[in-house]
């Protein structure tokens, strides 16, 4: 074969070579890389967890009507020094606390719950049973309002856990050292969750002075979950 041929049988062969390279590059499987990304899935549960300036206003209130009746309530029954000095401290600051924001409130327009709200929910609550399923016909209605959906309540608002009125309605029972336990394991809890919304709020609230204030009390909530984790220490109290 000629020098001149042999070249043109090598230039068809690379040229059939680079042909059948497109060809497979237009008939591959897309890679990892090629394939479009799918967007973010955000379950219900995480997708909308910002609070308007309303819920927090509302549940903010709530959370201190509840600190202030447990501690009124473990200085009433309380035989433990440091229990009765730490609840009147609760009394006292979140007073002050409620204060500031009603004031906030009335002048934002903003919804809060009846003074004691959460002292009728208690009240209303059925008593924890021990060994039997019966249950009281008021008990039976508020079980009842307690399916009705995030939408069907005020500015969207859930109905204060029917697992905290039982606790609560416990400790009303419960004296002592037993006593002592269950109301600083409730406080704690409760700062660490009343923590977590200040936090939010001071993020994403839309009014200024609401944005401020969750701002400023988050100190003081710190400090009483400080004192309520070594408290928690001091009675046995579970952590």
């Amino acid at each position: 074969m000629s020098v001149s041929n042999r070249t043109l049988l090598i230039g068809i062969c690379f040229g059939l070579a680079a042909t059948q390279g497109f060809a497979d590059d237009e008939t591959r499987p897309p890679t990892k890389t090629d394939r479009p990304t799918a967007p973010e899935y955000k379950s219900p549960s995480t997708a909308n967890r910002e609070m308007t300036d309303q819920q927090f206003t509302y549940k903010a209130a709530l959370c201190g009507q509840k600190e202030i009746w447990l501690s009124q309530l473990a200085i009433e029954k309380s035989d433990n020094a440091e229990v009765k000095t730490f609840a009147r401290k609760m009394v006292a600051d979140h007073s002050q606390v409620s204060q500031q924001l009603a004031k906030i409130a009335q002048t934002k327009s903003l919804t809060l719950p009846p003074t004691n709200a959460f002292e009728l929910a208690v009240n209303s609550a059925t008593p924890p049973s021990v060994g039997g399923t019966a249950e009281s016909p008021r008990g039976n209605e508020q079980r009842q309002a307690d399916t009705t959906t995030d939408k069907d309540k005020p500015f969207g608002l859930t109905q204060i856990p029917q697992a905290e009125l039982t606790a609560a309605k416990k400790l009303e029972d419960q004296s002592g050292a037993e006593f002592d336990r269950a109301y600083v394991t409730e406080i704690c809890k409760d700062h660490e969750q009343a923590i977590a919304k200040f936090e939010q709020a001071s993020r994403s609230a839309t009014d200024p002075e609401l944005k401020q204030f969750a701002s400023d009390t988050l100190s003081k909530l710190r400090e009483h979950n400080r004192m309520a984790e070594q408290l928690a220490q001091t009675v046995g109290a579970k952590r």
